[in-house]
């Protein structure tokens, strides 16, 4: 009988991990993870397809505006958007021809509108901000073609959110309604200087000057409709519109806590007004320094009382609950 010895068998090579060399002595491989690259990808798309429009609208958020903070809405879309991740359960997707038919043309009607328009309308596409109208639907394409309509649909609010950037329709409202709202406000500020009057209305003109009484001078100052409250306003509606958006609970009680936030906003307006009033009042027109605080006596107590509540350093008193024994 004739034996055959098998050759020995090769031990088994252990699987190359991310920080095993590679063979060439090129340095260490890192694998690429398409999870995380494509929303990256879909990051840069958007922004170098918008950059000027994007552009705009920081650059607007240092104006004394109540468009300033529709530079917020982008930022805020990005974090809806990331909040609304992919289930983990949720099964894959191998059939593409539905993103591709949804996709293409949410993606090309952009471009098309963004090449083509300002050469017809001119000017006008600028004042009505066609550049910012059309993001919504780019975002919806650029998400489409890369993700799948499941996660446009999964993250279908961020992407709505992004049509609070077009100004135009906040610039019809402010137009038609900005002078009534500071009309409101003055109303509101006269109740108020009732009880503290800090200063007096000026008659005659519209009733925005009021003169504040320094020693024996008068100093005359006006509430114009960049005091009026107007952006801090649309800077909650748009923040707590985002709010509502997240939690859990019926439309009406949204809708409630939205328009006492509002108001509360402007309430608070009112009292910032009162406290300039009230630092003229007590300094004139020199600048004040935070030593001065404490001739405003109700603005002190109001420091006072914050510290107290809310110290820097926190700290705890305990009580012993019996007498005697170790603890």
């Amino acid at each position: 009988m004739t034996l055959i010895m098998a050759p020995p068998s090769k031990p088994p090579r252990a699987p190359r991990t991310p920080s095993t060399p590679s063979p060439s002595g090129g340095g260490f491989r890192i694998p690429l993870d398409a999870s995380a690259l494509r929303p990256l990808l879909a990051l840069a798309i958007i922004a170098v397809a918008y950059h000027t429009s994007l552009g705009t609208l920081v650059a607007a958020l240092g104006l004394d505006t109540p468009l300033a903070h529709l530079a917020l809405v982008p930022l805020i879309a990005l974090l809806l958007a990331a909040m609304k991740r992919r289930p983990a359960n949720e099964p894959p997707i191998h059939d593409r021809q539905l993103d591709w038919i949804l996709g293409v043309p949410l993606l090309i009607g952009p471009l098309l509108m963004n090449l083509l328009l300002p050469a017809r309308l001119s000017s006008m596409f600028w004042v009505w901000r066609i550049d910012l109208l059309s993001l919504p639907f780019f975002v919806a394409g650029v998400v489409t073609l890369l993700f799948g309509v499941r996660t446009l649909w999964r993250i279908r609010a961020a992407v709505l959110f992004l049509f609070l950037a077009w100004p135009y329709p906040y610039n019809q409202v402010l137009d038609r309604w900005l002078g009534e709202f500071t009309k409101l406000t003055i109303e509101g500020l006269k109740i108020a200087l009732g009880p503290m009057p800090l200063a007096a209305p000026i008659p005659g003109g519209d009733g925005s000057l009021f003169a504040i009484r320094n020693g024996v001078t008068d100093i005359k100052m006006s509430v114009a409709s960049a005091c009026s409250g107007a952006n801090g306003v649309v800077g909650f509606f748009i923040v707590g519109l985002a709010f509502i958006l997240l939690v859990e609970g019926s439309k009406k009680r949204k809708a409630l806590w939205l328009a006492t936030g509002a108001f509360l906003v402007w309430i608070l307006n009112i009292v910032r007004i009162m406290v300039i009033f009230g630092a003229a009042r007590a300094w004139g027109e020199r600048v004040p320094e935070f030593g001065d605080t404490r001739h405003l006596a109700l603005t002190h107590d109001v420091f006072k009382e914050t510290l107290r509540l809310y110290p820097p350093i926190a700290f705890y008193l305990r009580e012993a609950a019996q007498s005697g024994g170790c603890l």
